[in-house]
């Protein structure tokens, strides 16, 4: 699949523009490598400023100047912001380019042969599928930049964040990401950091007395926030990588694993109704049905997207939405509920797991 990116005249301020701490130009190329594009071509009176682009170390395919007017390929407006999955829809000899009268996406047919500044208002718009991920920004004014960034933030979700995660921790992080991409900071860093304060957290919520365990609860919401964050902050940046997506993983899962023994373990420190003797079996025994079915999951699909979170079953046994109830069950002294809930949660996912790899 060969992309022709097409640049106008007055188009220069708009490629230099920044989108989430990334200029356009970049971005089109960047959009364009994603979508599948095995070559890139740019045209038009500032061609060159895609062309300095190019040497991005992200850019991991060809980018040449336009030079056959007789190859197939789908033609795009270098100044536009488009969801990847509408380019993957594009066909060659299809455009993608904003109409005259409406500055709306339209798709149309693309003759070969044609110029890249043929005007196309006489060519037939084809129809593409609507639907909440196929969009595209022509940036034209600040405004529109405001609405690309809009528009990438909107599509930093995943087939297995349960609803908690969707409309609570993403919603809280999604600023976060802006100001992350803004200023450059890298997803990794994100990463550790929800580590680090997943550990501070699970050993002020162990202690168990005073008030370090609502603090630790605290700053587990913000570990929390944080693994939430670098997935969508490596995506907007693209710097996605198989190690990265890996260490997201498993930070996540670990975080989980930290706030509920913490705050397991603080129960057991107060004494309140929660005899050591069984307990520490629980927990234990919870953390270990949850690593397998982290285990068993990474095995199955790898870095793959995991099984949506469709049912009420993988919404309750979901990490955010345990280790949430975990912790307010252990503040409230609750240490029966807690330990059950811990429990019965890793047995589920440990269940689910195994129910994925069977069908998968």
């Amino acid at each position: 699949m060969n992309f022709l990116l097409a640049t106008g005249a007055g188009t220069a301020e708009r490629l230099r523009r920044r989108v989430l701490g990334i200029p356009v130009a970049l971005r089109a190329l960047l959009q364009a490598v994603e979508a599948g594009a095995a070559e890139i071509e740019v045209s038009g009176p500032h061609a060159n400023m895609l062309l300095d682009a190019a040497h991005d170390a992200r850019v991991t395919v060809p980018v040449r100047a336009y030079a056959d007017a007789r190859r197939e390929r789908i033609v795009v407006e270098a100044n536009a912001l488009v969801a990847p999955e509408l380019l993957r829809a594009l066909q060659p000899g299809e455009a993608l380019l904003a109409d005259n009268e409406h500055l709306v996406a339209a798709r149309k047919a693309f003759r070969p042969g044609d110029k890249p500044t043929t005007p196309l208002a006489g060519l037939p718009v084809l129809e593409y599928p609507k639907g909440d991920k196929l969009w595209a920004v022509f940036l034209l004014d600040e405004g529109d930049a405001v609405r690309a960034e809009r528009a990438l933030l909107r599509a930093q979700t995943e087939p297995s964040d349960a609803w908690l995660t969707r409309n609570i921790f993403r919603r809280v992080g999604l600023p976060l990401v802006r100001v992350g991409a803004r200023v450059g900071m890298p997803p990794s860093s994100v990463t550790a950091l929800a580590l680090v304060l997943a550990l501070v957290a699970a050993r002020l919520l162990a202690q168990g007395h005073g008030g370090a365990p609502w603090l630790g609860a605290l700053l587990g919401l913000v570990s929390l926030v944080l693994s939430s964050v670098d997935g969508p902050l490596a995506r907007v940046t693209h710097r996605v990588s198989p190690t990265g997506a890996a260490l997201s993983r498993v930070v996540s899962d670990a975080t989980v694993i930290l706030l509920g023994a913490g705050a397991l373990f603080g129960v057991m420190e107060r004494g309140v109704g929660a005899p050591v003797e069984w307990l520490t079996p629980l927990v234990v025994g919870g953390a270990a049905a949850w690593l397998v079915s982290v285990a068993v999951l990474d095995v199955r699909f790898g870095a793959e997207p995991r099984p949506s979170a469709k049912s009420w079953i993988d919404q309750a046994v979901h990490r955010d939405t345990v280790v949430l109830l975990v912790i307010a069950a252990a503040l409230t002294g609750l240490a029966q509920v807690a330990a059950t809930v811990w429990l019965a949660a890793a047995a589920g996912r440990l269940v689910r797991a195994g129910l994925s790899s069977s069908v998968r």
